[in-house]
């Protein structure tokens, strides 16, 4: 294995992997950063490599942080039975049309988590056999809805008229430039 593909981000240091690590740590969780070109690599390598057995993926989520070079993130978590510990895998993204290499090949309950994080933030899985819309409707053609820059408010206001006595409905005028995104927590 290639130390580049691996650096520490938080908590512990992951940055050399050797052979025998997982036999030394019980009821730990780590932390390890991907670059996004390797993640298929490096999954399957975690997955396969007899030291490691990481046969469960638990959880898989995207992240979104305007104003970054790479602005989405994916998270992937893994759970080892065997050594009892579990593995927290980031990637980033750049802004643009964001795609990554899908790992539904490698762990099934990866396909739907895939789907709903391309419906909802527009990340591409690579390779995925069918990447069709979970929630929104089919003729919903707009930016992903989970993006910081789509109104979150709607873009309608409802309200009733005492004058017309009866509901209407205005155009909602919002200025996104009011929000905030304060994302210095994450490195």
């Amino acid at each position: 294995m290639t130390n580049f593909l691996y650096n520490s981000i938080y908590g512990n240091n992951l940055s050399i992997l050797d052979e025998s690590w997982p036999s030394s740590v019980r009821n730990t969780f780590f932390n390890v950063l991907v670059c996004f070109n390797f993640i298929y690599i490096t999954i399957n390598i975690f997955k396969n490599k007899s030291n490691y057995q990481l046969k469960n993926l638990v959880d898989m989520f995207a992240y979104d942080l305007p104003g970054r070079s790479f602005r989405f993130g994916v998270v992937y978590i893994f759970l080892s039975h065997l050594y009892n510990f579990r593995l927290k895998l980031f990637t980033r993204l750049p802004e643009g049309k964001p795609g990554i290499s899908s790992v539904s090949s490698l762990f099934a309950s990866s396909f739907w988590l895939e789907r709903e994080i391309w419906e909802f933030f527009g990340i591409f899985f690579k390779g995925h056999s069918d990447l069709r819309r979970l929630l929104t409707d089919y003729t919903y053609d707009e930016t992903p809805k989970l993006r910081k820059e789509v109104s979150q408010l709607g873009y309608m206001d409802p309200g009733y008229s005492e004058v017309e006595e009866k509901l209407k409905l205005a155009m909602l005028i919002s200025n996104q430039s009011i929000r905030v995104f304060n994302s210095n927590y994450i490195t």
